[in-house]
């Protein structure tokens, strides 16, 4: 969690879309104006592997596509989300770097590859990439988040508030957002602001036995005695 340092590194990836869920990206071109072939059916293949859990499989699919044509950006994407589930995160970071030499205005690519900086412990780097993404497609939740996430290691908490309050816009519904504002108002010392956003995450929350719903209750009993 991160009201919890020890956790903190956990929770950022815990809370991260990426992990709940698989980013599959396939040419959105349409059909005149792509080369029909091996490479395109090669890559939608990959994503079936990958979808199926055959992670693997799916690695070696990818890299066939890439054999062929080393310039396809979907499959350097794929391809890297791929490598990152199997724990290859140096790997994957090349390929999505590679991706973006490929094409600087994926968005997508960008925000997975500030998630793979901040895995690996690359901050800044993180930061300066996300706030590409946030800039290139600003209706991205995720890009606000996990710019919200890198920002807050740095321990920059007003920036990091004002990303995670944008992906709030975007997701109002979104209670691992609202957590993250909490606790990165309440570092800012906006204590007041922190418990109203706690407050809206605890009447919000189904899950009462939760870690962060048991933080965020026992922090808003703390701070009305304390005010009292």
């Amino acid at each position: 969690m991160l009201f919890n340092a020890s956790l903190q590194i956990a929770f950022v990836f815990l809370m991260t879309v990426f992990l709940s869920a698989w980013p599959l990206r396939r040419n959105k071109k349409p059909h005149s104006e792509r080369n029909i072939s091996v490479i395109d059916d090669g890559v939608e293949w990959g994503i079936t592997l990958a979808s199926m859990g055959k992670l693997n499989e799916a690695c070696n699919q990818f890299r066939e596509v890439l054999n062929t044509n080393s310039t396809n950006e979907y499959a350097h994407y794929n391809l890297a989300i791929a490598l990152e589930k199997l724990g290859d995160a140096l790997q994957a970071k090349l390929h999505l770097e590679k991706a973006i030499s490929l094409n600087p205005d994926f968005s997508d690519a960008l925000v997975m590859l500030g998630y793979i900086l901040i895995e690996l412990g690359e901050i800044e780097n993180a930061c300066s990439i996300l706030l590409q993404a946030v800039n290139l497609n600003n209706s991205d939740k995720d890009a606000h988040f996990n710019l919200g996430i890198a920002l807050f290691m740095k321990k920059d908490y007003k920036d990091a508030a004002k990303y995670f309050r944008n992906a709030l816009k975007i997701d109002q519904t979104d209670l691992q957002t609202r957590f993250n504002l909490a606790m990165t108002l309440h570092k800012a010392g906006y204590t007041d602001l922190a418990q109203i956003e706690f407050k809206s995450f605890v009447e919000n929350c189904d899950e009462d036995n939760s870690e962060h719903t048991t933080f965020a209750k026992k922090y808003l009993l703390k701070n009305k005695n304390t005010s009292t």
